[in-house]
């Protein structure tokens, strides 16, 4: 037994110093290093370990469903009128065209509207187009409406205003037709612009009576010769016997 004892603690000095030895390797050993044993002991502890976070990359946006989209009406305006220059109390003649120029979407409640300018005057009757127009005396405006206008239609509005004879030259009219509709954001407009010219008129010639001379023959005047009148002398008596004595 006492031959024993020396190898026994030999013994236990071997683990002991073996042992310390795999707990100061544990500790040195980086913890992305260790075997999974390692991790498992380490886990274990009361400190929880930092979760990996992943490398971020480029984020993709998700892609839009696509909707459809109505169309909305086109339009396209023309105003002619005129003429640019005229003469003070001639007329000027105005056509205003509106086209929906839309494939499949019609416009609808159109309302074209005139405010007649200063220098002009509307007479009854004098107004036309493939839509109806009405003159309002309140506004002194012309109005037409169409409740639908289809795609591809064209509506016309005419209208013809009177000038005042007493304008001056250089005085400038400006008509300007405006137009609404419910699928319109906001009224639309077109112009046009006369002046007054009085050389615009055109030359009134009076004629003149010219008196066509004939030319007649001035009588000459003949002197007439005037003979006197021989008045019978009665024969004396000495005369009344001379044939008797020559017998």
């Amino acid at each position: 037994m006492n031959g024993k004892a020396p190898w026994i603690v030999i013994a236990l000095l071997v683990s002991l110093w073996i042992g310390a030895a795999l707990l100061t390797r544990a500790e040195t050993i980086p913890i992305s290093t260790q075997r999974p044993m390692d991790l498992a002991k380490i886990s274990l502890s009361d400190e929880p370990l930092p979760s990996e976070t992943l490398p971020s990359g480029p984020t993709i946006p998700p892609e839009p469903s696509p909707t459809a989209t109505p169309e909305m009406p086109g339009i396209q305006v023309s105003l002619t009128g005129g003429p640019a220059t005229l003469c003070p109390g001639y007329r000027l003649y105005y056509t205003f065209r509106l086209t929906n120029t839309s494939s499949i979407s019609p416009l609808s409640k159109l309302v074209i509207t005139d405010f007649v300018p200063l220098g002009t005057w509307f007479a009854p009757g004098e107004l036309g187009g493939t839509i109806s127009g009405t003159y309002d005396v309140d506004l002194n405006a012309v109005i037409w409406k169409a409740a639908v206008v289809n795609p591809g239609q064209m509506v016309e509005a005419r209208l013809t205003l009177r000038t005042y004879s007493s304008l001056r030259t250089g005085t400038v009219i400006t008509n300007t037709f405006t137009y609404t509709a419910t699928e319109l954001q906001e009224p639309g407009e077109a112009s046009v612009v006369s002046v007054v010219d009085i050389k615009a008129c055109p030359a009134t010639s009076t004629p003149t009576a010219t008196a066509t001379r004939t030319a007649t023959a001035t009588p000459t005047l003949t002197p007439t010769e005037i003979k006197p009148t021989e008045t019978p002398t009665p024969p004396t008596q000495f005369q009344s016997f001379l044939p008797l004595l020559y017998k």
